[in-house]
């Protein structure tokens, strides 16, 4: 006899919102997942190279000032303490993993299969709403904006690079934001340049 599985509605079901910014020597990844309480967390995950001097900039971010940047931009996010905002540094393991956490890691041929083997850690494989402990409350589904080939390479690419040893251990850092701009922000820019010229 199988069990009976309530279906999942946008409703019911918890969602995690993502953006990724990638400039020259910044590349950015946000997250906002609203509660159905009203409240909400926004997380600012950040990796800032040096500038070509050797000055550190990353250690000068005044986090109360893009805080206060965020509310003035995003009039309809509920005020602070009704949102938390985190900012996350990529320059560190835990806040690497914690993205991980968030997008969920696995080379496994079938992710959605928990008897398919990925070299990553465990606690990394993303929570399938198939999975037997599935909670739509806990396990918030993650949605992009434009997402689908840009944000998502971008994201993958990036991944691939903090944690390039599947099945070894470690990882979770270093990196620069440089890569992704140059060769993929390129890119996009030649793309969308060429669309303007053919309208």
């Amino acid at each position: 006899m199988t069990t009976q599985r309530m279906p999942v509605t946008a409703e019911k079901a918890l969602f995690t919102f993502y953006d990724i910014e990638s400039l020259s020597n910044v590349f950015t990844l946000c997250t906002y997942t609203p509660y159905p309480d009203g409240s909400g967390t926004f997380e600012v995950f950040y990796l800032v190279d040096d500038a070509p001097s050797g000055a550190n900039i990353a250690d000068d971010i005044d986090h109360q000032l893009m805080g206060h940047a965020i509310f003035a931009s995003n009039p309809g996010l509920p005020a602070f303490p009704w949102t938390q905002v985190r900012f996350l540094d990529l320059r560190r393991e835990d806040s690497n993993r914690h993205l991980a956490e968030i997008v969920g890691l696995s080379n496994a041929d079938q992710v959605n299969d928990l008897s398919e083997v990925s070299g990553y850690p465990p606690e990394l494989r993303p929570v399938c709403d198939t999975d037997p402990g599935y909670d739509p409350i806990r396990h918030p589904f993650v949605a992009g904006y434009n997402s689908m080939n840009y944000d998502t390479t971008m994201l993958a690419l990036y991944l691939n690079e903090v944690f390039p040893n599947p099945g070894r251990g470690g990882g979770g850092g270093g990196t620069t934001a440089r890569p992704r701009d140059r060769e993929h922000n390129t890119h996009r820019k030649k793309n969308k340049e060429k669309q303007r010229l053919q309208k």
